[in-house]
């Protein structure tokens, strides 16, 4: 072996901890079958927990930017904020299912599918190369059909169904993306080009546009976004929360990755050259809108929660439209989007709240449990003092910088709908605690009951909520 891989290895060793906590979990299952389940947790947790650390302790003593494998991975300051998230992430999974287990019929399948999708999304955002990117995002892909259909049944199938067949066809798009922007650089890698001639526009693009598909199905943008209320509503709030969070942790970055191997090369097609920055901005806008559009109409939770995902995912995808010094923004947002869909997604799984109406009355029996509920909500939307608050601060302050240096009028408009939108989606953030507050209660509130731990996992990740309107340089350093 080549002494260059020999340390190159070493840089991928959080990504080499969890592929032994997937075989140490797989043989764990075989030697006590079902009765392993929380060592298996315990396990996965010890091996994330030491993931981070390598990854924590690599950040510190390397330089920030340099190459592995033969520029296949590169490392710099983006991958280390994005694999800690995704690796924390896990680990609040990890909490989740420990609290209150939902899927003891398929306990060892769960934590292996879990597994493989942290590993994926971190070679993912580590990419420098389409064949690595291709490879890592199907990983993610597949993992992520295994558990919506494992977790199914014949009430939901064709959800499953719905979410396998949009994932095949975009992944196919993508893949044919890859191979014309190869016949037009000549290379597979991100920083390279073989031609010495400039890159036709046109073509570039269509390539480019391409490739974004199979992105934009995981971080669910119009028009590719028709799975997830369905594929929402038919799965638990468990799986619900890994399909939320992390594919879209991993989409973001692998688009950084795109940035910041392409920016070199000055193509006309990167963010913020050109016509694209409009397009991926106009895209955006329409994505928030439909999303606030369809949680509107809504009456079940999770559907409404998935409407209401497709919204925060313009507000994710919004600050890349101005290029790479719109990733700080974004981190941000990603960071609070995790926090408030861990923490809704929980109180629907220790609820089963599947209705809005379900929520009705609830303060009058849990007042306390209703206040966090509020806050979580609170944030969702937007308001002060919550982090919410801060991200689309954040994100629409970009937008206005950028008007302010390209006197693009657009933009202008682009933070005028964005607001709009955030007043338009108080009214179906806000329905749930004027049912909690203003009704009575509901049946399914009579047999609901709630433990000291699961107040505490909702209150740390409240507190985290405020924290970060409070210190929000804390989050972006």
């Amino acid at each position: 072996m080549n002494l260059n891989y020999s340390r190159d290895i070493l840089f991928l060793i959080p990504e080499l901890l969890l592929c032994f906590a997937c075989v140490i979990n797989l043989l764990l299952s075989i030697i006590f079958k079902n009765k392993s389940f929380l060592i298996q947790v315990i396990v996965l947790a010890i091996f994330i927990f030491c993931a981070i650390s390598f990854t924590i302790f690599q950040h510190q003593n390397y330089k920030s930017f340099f190459y592995l494998f033969d520029k296949s991975l590169c490392i710099h300051d983006y991958t280390f904020y994005l694999r800690i998230l995704i690796l924390i992430s896990g680990l609040l999974i990890l909490a989740f299912v420990s609290l209150k287990n939902t899927i003891s019929d398929a306990s060892t399948e769960f934590l292996v599918l879990l597994t493989a999708i942290l590993i994926g999304s971190q070679v993912l955002g580590l990419s420098n190369h389409w064949c690595v990117s291709f490879i890592a995002l199907e990983i993610v892909s597949l993992s992520s059909y295994c558990l919506v259909g494992l977790f199914s049944n014949k009430k939901t199938a064709e959800s499953s169904l719905k979410y396998i067949l949009f994932g095949i066809v975009s992944s196919a798009i993508m893949l044919y993306g890859i191979t014309l922007f190869f016949g037009l650089e000549g290379t597979l890698f991100f920083n390279e080009r073989k031609f010495y001639v400039p890159t036709p526009l046109y073509p570039a693009a269509f390539a480019f546009g391409l490739i974004l598909v199979g992105l934009f199905f995981k971080l669910s943008i119009f028009p590719f976004h028709f799975w997830v209320a369905d594929v929402y509503e038919g799965t638990k709030p468990i799986i619900t929360t890994i399909i939320a969070v992390i594919p879209k942790i991993a989409a973001i970055a692998f688009i950084l990755s795109l940035y910041v191997g392409y920016q070199t090369l000055n193509l006309p097609i990167i963010p913020p050259k050109g016509y694209f920055s409009l397009a991926l901005a106009t895209l955006s806008i329409i994505t928030i809108t439909v999303g606030n559009l369809g949680a509107f109409l809504q009456k079940n939770t999770l559907r409404m929660l998935g409407y209401s995902s497709i919204s925060h995912a313009g507000f994710i995808l919004l600050p890349l439209s101005i290029g790479i010094v719109g990733a700080e923004p974004t981190l941000f947002y990603l960071v609070f989007y995790m926090l408030t869909s861990f923490a809704i997604f929980y109180i629907l799984h220790i609820t089963n709240f599947l209705e809005i109406n379900d929520f009705s009355g609830l303060s009058q029996k849990y007042p306390f449990f209703s206040f966090l509920i509020l806050i979580v909500l609170i944030a969702m939307a937007g308001l002060p003092p919550t982090g919410g608050f801060m991200a689309k601060f954040l994100v629409l302050s970009s937008l206005l910088q950028e008007y302010d240096y390209t006197k693009k009028t657009m933009f202008l408009v682009f933070v005028i709908i964005a607001l709009i939108n955030t007043i338009f989606a108080l009214y179906y953030y806000l329905k749930i605690p004027y049912l909690m507050y203003f009704k009575s209660e509901s049946e399914k509130i009579t047999v609901l009951k709630i433990n000291y731990k699961e107040y505490v996992f909702i209150i740390l990740l409240v507190i985290i909520i405020f924290g970060i309107f409070f210190m929000p340089n804390l989050f972006l350093k």
